[in-house]
This record gives structure tokens, C-alpha cells and sequence, in this order.
């Protein structure tokens, strides 16, 4: 079950390093009183510990990630259990550690709705001495947006989720120079946030109709920030490098941008995607490829560049899994208009698959040239079709129907010779409002200019004169 779907905030107003003052038995960075105390145990408490039992000397030796991926069962069934998990993985300043741990940053994972860490104002002791003091403020204000969340308070839960995403930039991301095992807890913390951003976006709307905030705007130059951060760091370094970061902080800001229209900012995401080493794309998931093409491909069908879209689309739709079978629709919603385009009209059975019966009778009616049809599927599925964003690439198919017409009536007449007043009656009969035969010229040879047909026409006898070879290019 996911939880998301529910979330209060007591921002703090002092100062320090933070932003506030942090009280010596505890307090939170992200605000609010302490309602329960809770020892972080950290790596070096650990190796406090064991000098004193043994006498003041330990030896510590050097982590091995693959031990996290034993067989010892790990529980979490306590406030303290929690925080101990995160925080033990946390102090090995591994990538993979903090992959591992990340899920628990998440509010998609089950332990949001562990009814021990429903507490507004966690407080957790802070060793000052310890690197990862920080990481406990992240604890805390995670776990008053799971309290929030549960408790649909959408506003507070976004605010304090803001404030976790920019604490992590500054205070991490801006500070931590030579090392980037923290990055996979990123992703999650961004992701959230912009789900947060839509419930309290739509919570205010419902509040108030006339107001102006925007949310995903605010969240979207957030992501920036954090954005130019990792792109602006020149080390080559794979374990150093927060360029490793790009990727998926470019899949949130598609997101983002294409959600407010703003698509002429993604030029510059793509074009540092293409910039990325060989080292760096070869860290890059299949799903996230995946993603990233769906939102290419948008883009270049927007753009008008076909050929990238049907590339992109083509990726995308290929290696999305078939379990994933909403996802693989929601390529086709775009992909089929840009086929459509290069001439090539989906089957039927492909529409049923995916339950897009919406555009049967459109492709019925530019397949078979039928211009009564492709109108009528237009305008009953509208409302559709302006949700998807593809209103508009299926108006222009009206130059293609028109050509599919044409074919069947050069194929009925059998000669290169065909009277444009002939072509003319047939539309009218179709249903197209055509009150002067220029109209009829006029789209005929917008068809000829794309090469599309190849002719010419004659305006003394109104006809259009088809090449002997090959009138019909594909």
C-alpha cells in the first residue's frame, strides 16, 4: 500500500549555522519542539565504545560492501531501531550503504505508516563530535513529514521537505568537497518533494481559486540549484564526482518543466546530458534511460523533429517491461501521432492491447483517407486528446488523410491526369467546408512541396499531372 497521500510545520525563526539554534539536548534544524529524545548511535560512538572495553585501542578494518548484502535479518520495530539502522549505514560513507538505506528516506516505503514514527517533533540527541551529526536533523525532519503525510497535512509537510532538499544542498552537497556517497539519498528526498508540492498545490487551490502560488515553479528552481551544484563540479572520479547526480536531478526538472511549459529550458539539460563521460553514462539505469527518452521524445515531437522522437519513443517503448503496462501506454499516446506522421498507421489490435480505443476511428479515417472520420474522432475525444497533449499533432494529420484520399482516387481513375474539381467534389462529400476550388489547389500543393506526391499542376486545365514513376513516394 502506498501511504502518500497524507501530511504541519513549526518553522524555527533563530539562527545558527543551520538556520536556528540547536538546543544542547537536541532541537531540529527543520523546526519545532521536542516531543521524544532518542540517542543517534554513530559510527564513531561505536568505536568509542569499543576503545573503552578494550582498553583504549581498536582497530578498525576497511568496509567491504559486500557484507551488506548478507543474510541477517534486520528489523525495525522501534523509533530507536530506526534511527540506529539508518545511522549505522550512513557511517560508512559508501555509495552503496546509502543506496541501500535511501528506501527509509522515502515516503513510498511501508515504514511511513509505522505507527512508532508517528511524531511531529522527533528530538535526537546530537553527537557534536560526530561528521554525521547532520544526517540525524534529516532524521527528524523526515520523520514529522511521514507525521504530516499520515495526517494530509499537505502544506506542512511540503514546507518541511523544502527545507530538507535545501539543508541537504548547502549544508551537504555545497560543503562536502571530495566525496559523493551521500548522492543516493537525494533522488528520494527531490522525488517527494515534488509530490508534496501537488497536494499542496491543490490544497490551496481548493482553499483559495484566485491564488497565484505555484509550488512546482518554487520546487523547479530548487532542483536547479541543486542542479548546478553537481554539474559545476569538475572532479573525474566516480567516488568523487557529483556530476553522478545529473542524470536523475534531468528527469525531475523534465518533469517539472514540461508540467509548467516550460520546455525551451530542457535544451541546456540535454545538451549537458550529451556532454556526460563515458564513465558517467555507464552508471545510468535502464529505467532511468527509459524515462529520459519518453520525455526526449515529447520534446522532439513538440519540436517538430520527428525522426529524434520516433528514436527516442521507439527506445522507450521497447525496453519498458510489459508489466509496466500503463507506462508502455502513455509512449504509445505519443508515439502512434509521430508514426502516423512518417506513415505509419498503428493496427488495430495494437490499439486494444493498450486501450486506446480513442484513436480508432482516427486512424481508421487517415488510413483509409476518410476525412469524415478523422473530424468526427477528433472532436469526440478531445477532451482526451488536449490532456495528453497531442490535440494539435492530430489536427495537422488532415494533410495526410488528404493524401490517402488522393491515392485512392488516382488508383480509382487509373491515369496521371486528375481533375482537381473531381478531388474537390469527393471532399465536399466527405463533409469538409470547401467553398472555392483554390483551397483544393492550395492543399494539393502543400502535399507536392513536402514531396509527398510527385506532379505538378496544371492551373489551365485545374488538374494535377502525376510522375509516371512513382507518384506516391514513401
Amino acid at each position: 500500500m502506498n501511504p502518500f497521500g497524507r501530511g504541519g510545520l513549526n518553522l524555527g525563526t533563530e539562527g545558527s549555522r543551520f538556520g536556528r539554534v540547536l538546543p544542547m539536548h537536541g532541537g531540529s534544524i527543520f523546526g519545532g519542539p521536542s516531543t521524544t529524545q532518542n540517542q543517534i548511535p554513530t559510527k564513531k560512538n561505536k568505536e568509542s565504545d569499543n576503545e573503552d572495553s578494550d582498553g583504549g585501542e581498536s582497530s578498525e578494518s576497511e568496509f567491504d560492501p559486500s557484507e551488506l548484502f548478507n543474510d541477517n535479518q534486520i528489523s525495525v520495530d522501534s523509533l530507536d531501531s530506526y534511527i540506529s539502522i539508518i545511522m549505522e549505514y550512513l557511517g560508512f560513507h559508501d555509495w552503496t550503504a546509502t543506496t541501500l538505506i535511501a528506501p527509509l528516506f522515502s515516503l513510498d516505503h511501508e515504514h511511513v505508516l509505522c505507527d512508532f514514527l508517528q511524531v511531529e517533533n522527533p528530538n535526537i540527541f546530537l553527537d557534536s563530535n560526530s561528521s554525521d551529526e547532520i544526517f540525524g536533523e534529516f532524521i527528524s525532519a523526515h520523520i514529522s513529514v511521514c507525521y504530516y503525510v499520515t495526517k494530509e497535512e499537505w502544506y506542512k509537510a511540503y514546507a518541511m521537505q523544502t527545507s530538507m532538499v535545501s539543508v541537504f544542498l548547502k549544508e551537504i552537497i555545497q560543503k562536502v568537497k571530495d566525496s559523493n556517497w551521500f548522492l543516493p539519498l537525494l533522488y528520494p528526498l527531490c522525488f517527494d518533494l515534488r509530490r508534496l508540492a501537488k497536494k499542496a498545490q491543490a490544497t490551496e487551490s481548493n482553499l483559495d481559486e484566485d491564488s497565484t502560488v505555484d509550488y512546482n515553479d518554487d520546487v523547479a528552481n530548487l532542483f536547479m540549484n541543486v542542479y548546478r551544484s553537481c554539474v559545476s563540479d569538475n572532479r573525474i572520479s566516480l567516488k568523487q564526482s557529483k556530476k553522478i547526480a545529473i542524470f536523475p536531478l534531468t528527469l525531475l526538472l523534465m518533469q517539472s518543466y514540461f508540467e509548467s511549459n516550460k520546455m525551451a529550458l530542457l535544451k541546456p539539460l540535454i545538451r549537458a546530458v550529451d556532454n556526460l563521460s563515458v564513465s558517467f553514462k555507464a552508471r545510468i539505469t535502464l529505467s532511468e534511460l527509459i524515462t529520459y527518452n519518453f520525455y526526449l521524445g515529447k520534446k522532439a515531437m513538440f519540436d517538430s523533429d520527428l525522426q529524434t522522437a520516433d528514436k527516442a519513443l521507439e527506445y522507450a517503448f521497447k525496453y519498458c517491461p510489459e508489466k509496466y503496462l500503463e507506462n508502455k501506454r502513455r509512449i504509445l499516446i505519443y508515439w502512434i501521432p509521430v508514426k502516423m506522421f512518417l506513415g505509419e498507421i498503428p493496427l488495430d489490435s495494437v490499439l486494444e492491447d493498450y486501450n486506446l480505443n480513442e484513436f480508432k476511428i482516427i486512424t481508421q479515417g487517415v488510413r483509409d483517407g476518410n476525412i469524415r472520420y478523422l473530424r468526427q474522432g477528433i472532436i469526440s475525444n478531445r477532451q482526451f486528446l488536449m490532456k495528453s497533449g497531442v490535440y494539435l499533432m492530430f489536427e495537422k494529420l488532415t494533410q495526410l488523410t488528404y493524401l490517402a484520399l488522393f491515392k485512392r482516387l488516382a488508383t480509382i481513375i487509373g491515369k496521371p491526369h486528375i481533375k482537381i474539381q473531381m478531388f474537390m467534389h469527393l471532399l465536399k462529400f466527405l463533409g469538409e467546408d470547401i467553398r472555392h476550388i483554390d483551397e483544393v489547389v492550395c492543399a494539393v500543393s502543400n502535399l507536392i512541396a513536402k514531396r509527398k506526391i510527385k506532379g505538378y499542376i496544371s492551373k489551365t486545365h485545374n488538374t494535377v499531372v502525376l510522375s509516371k514513376t512513382d507518384p506516391f513516394p514513401e
